[in-house]
């Protein structure tokens, strides 16, 4: 037994090295031939994936806006709504406010996600002259989605700043702080969007990548 284990233990070393070479073999013949040449290029673009990234990212603030604002910083008492954020709680635009930021955030972001996977799985979909067109709307989308949750954002705060916060419980004011802490992310993540679609107007975006492909692709 103990003159039989070497050469065991160099079988199984073997048998596991060619099981991982036929792995790695698998893999690549399915990168390089299963899939076209273009989406492999789409895959390792930073603006691209970054895109899907911010706009995961965007809805998913927008539900918490939402969600938080209508479930904690909005409440119905004795048939009367109130608002956490005011000073005088039955003023209700703060809330209001929100909620229809954070619903407008959500379908918008639901839209900008199924557009940025788009150009990561079909980037030839669309003429180019139709992406410009395109890529110009998400700029004037992600810059007017920011702007108002900036303001969204500044009007929950200045409001907040005096309100009776004394009066409310541990979990309504930590929703109603929640609310304003993703509305701050929510700034943040449609200007990173506008940003990147602003680069990639500027540098030819998925056009550039398709005719990199087209280069790229053996004859």
């Amino acid at each position: 037994n103990a003159q039989s284990s070497p050469p065991e233990k160099v079988l199984v070393v073997f048998y596991c090295s060619r099981s991982l070479v036929s792995l790695e073999h698998f893999f690549l013949e399915r990168r390089l031939n299963l899939l076209p040449a273009s989406f492999s290029l789409r895959m390792v673009s930073a603006l691209t994936i970054a895109a899907v990234v911010l706009s995961g990212l965007s809805t998913l603030f927008a539900v918490i806006v939402l969600g938080v604002v209508s479930d904690k910083a909005k409440e119905t008492i004795f048939s009367q709504d109130i608002c956490v954020y005011h000073k005088d709680p039955r003023d209700t635009a703060a809330c209001d406010f929100g909620i229809a930021m954070g619903a407008i955030g959500f379908i918008f972001g639901l839209g900008f996600l199924a557009l940025a996977l788009l150009d990561l799985l079909k980037p030839d979909l669309l003429p180019s002259a139709v992406q410009s067109v395109v890529k110009l709307a998400r700029i004037i989308g992600a810059g007017g989605l920011a702007f108002l949750f900036l303001v969204c954002f500044a009007v929950m705060v200045h409001n907040w700043s005096d309100a009776h916060r004394d009066a409310y419980s541990d979990a309504t004011k930590n929703g109603a702080n929640g609310g304003i802490a993703f509305s701050f992310f929510s700034i943040l993540s449609w200007g990173g969007l506008g940003v990147l679609y602003i680069i990639a107007l500027r540098s030819g975006g998925s056009s550039g990548a398709s005719s990199a492909a087209a280069t790229s692709a053996p004859a």
